[in-house]
């Protein structure tokens, strides 16, 4: 994927975007763009932190990009509750201490995510790690680099959302756009 045009096609998008009141759910805010990405020397030492090499796509992903510039808005569906703000897409390292919750998701529903890996073709065996990179999704890393297929996962229901990477962002931030 060319991230560089993927950057500049979603900050477009997101330039004027408004928050929709009646839905649910974390929504980018107008204005919101993505960070620098990180350098060669910052990868290596991300991937010395997270203990193992990272897929292909995804350093090519960090070179460009690390997350958004600010938090996202949940406006909650309900005009009578406050919004909340989050970050939902998560830069790295600094928000490495606020993705325990989905970390430790990912050893609590180990079992599940095998069979779903395993329903899809994958080889559990081959996994060496999770990375969170948007809300409650993350990247699994395999031995083999090349593979990036990435979950959604919200405690035990876990599913495929992308079979890779760029099948990932396709459906996370093209597909109304």
């Amino acid at each position: 994927m060319d991230w560089e045009k993927f950057k500049t096609k979603t900050e477009r998008w997101w330039r004027n975007s408004r928050v929709h009141p009646n839905v649910w759910g974390y929504q980018i805010v107008a204005g919101t763009q993505w960070n620098a990405g990180m350098t060669e020397a910052e990868i290596e030492r991300f991937e010395r932190q997270l203990g193992f090499p990272f897929p292909f796509d995804y350093r090519d992903f960090l070179r460009c990009i690390n997350g958004f510039d600010r938090e996202c808005i949940d406006v909650r569906g309900d005009p009578q509750l406050p919004p909340r703000h989050s970050r939902q897409c998560y830069k790295y390292p600094d928000d490495l201490p606020n993705v325990a919750w989905l970390l430790a998701d990912t050893v609590e529903y180990r079992q599940t995510i095998d069979d779903v890996l395993e329903g899809d073709g994958f080889s559990p065996d081959d996994v060496l790690g999770f990375i969170p990179i948007y809300a409650h999704r993350a990247l699994v890393v395999f031995g083999d680099r090349k593979l990036s297929p990435v979950l959604s996962m919200v405690g035990n229901d876990v599913i495929i959302y992308g079979r890779d990477l760029a099948d990932y962002i396709s459906h996370e931030f093209i597909r109304d756009q």
